[in-house]
């Protein structure tokens, strides 16, 4: 097993460089989409609510995977998904103008296209990031895993910032498909190291939700029009009674009841 030191360094570098590649392939499949499909801003639109949808599909995977499976077949699990994903990659990375489908609607078309080519990468990277933390409080149960959400931040930053300052400029698509491909197999090794050196005397049930955690929320409006809204966790309960207009703040309770945020898109997209 390896040093308790190199363990964390490796949990927190291998976050790091999921989250590189997990946000560096966004504006990379936006540009090689751009001559097949145009440069409206609906495309780009199109590409960003495929790749919120696939995230938000990793994030419930993660938390499935630590709801219902115990550590051991957690672990090889995800491995064995991320493997598969990269043997998908092997057919050629992500080439559309190879295979563009005539669609009266280009919408659909991009959305097949992504949901093919980058749906099983896409969605089990971004698994990464929330299930390496809960592997490490396992591990280390006297440490706080966010520090893996800060080495996550700090590479998603990274990424989105390099792409149109330095990657972008200084090679073409090409090279760019090269190097996500070797990032995408850094990352896998990394994972597999991890996957080898975690101890599985950390063996725990799957994790159990209490029952008594149950969250509620009510709104009201005051004598004078005033709206407050009341919220409770369990045991607990705070009431929230600002100064807002009632019509602000009933659209704010509309916005807690729903529970996830609103992905707005360009009107261009429904009138494909």
């Amino acid at each position: 097993m390896l040093h308790r030191s190199l363990l964390k360094s490796l949990f927190v570098v291998t976050p790091f460089v999921s989250a590189a590649i997990l946000f560096s392939v966004q504006p990379l499949a936006s540009r090689i989409l751009l001559p097949v499909f145009g440069g409206s801003s609906a495309v780009w639109t199109t590409c960003m609510l495929f790749f919120q949808m696939a995230l938000l599909l990793g994030y419930f995977l993660a938390d499935q995977f630590d709801r219902l499976l115990r550590f051991r077949p957690q672990k090889f699990l995800f491995f064995f998904l991320v493997l598969l994903a990269g043997l998908s990659l092997f057919h050629g990375f992500f080439r559309p103008e190879q295979t563009l489908a005539s669609t009266e609607s280009p919408l659909w078309g991009i959305l097949w296209l992504l949901l093919r080519e980058l749906g099983l990468p896409f969605s089990v990277i971004s698994i990464t990031s929330p299930l390496l933390q809960c592997w490490y409080k396992r591990s280390f149960p006297e440490e706080s895993p966010y520090r893996l959400y800060a080495a996550s931040n700090l590479g998603s930053f990274l990424a989105l910032l390099s792409y149109p300052f330095l990657i972008e400029p200084l090679w073409g698509l090409g090279m760019q498909r090269q190097m996500w491909l070797w990032g995408y197999f850094t990352y896998l090794l990394l994972l597999l190291f991890l996957v080898l050196a975690t101890p599985n005397s950390t063996e725990s049930s799957p994790r159990e939700e209490p029952h008594d955690q149950e969250f509620s929320w009510h709104y009201r409006t005051s004598d004078d029009g005033r709206g407050a809204l009341s919220f409770s966790l369990g045991g607990a309960a705070c009431d929230v009674s600002p100064q807002f207009h009632p019509q602000f703040s009933r659209e704010l309770a509309l916005f807690a009841k729903m529970g996830i945020p609103c992905f707005g898109t360009d009107g261009l997209l429904f009138r494909w």
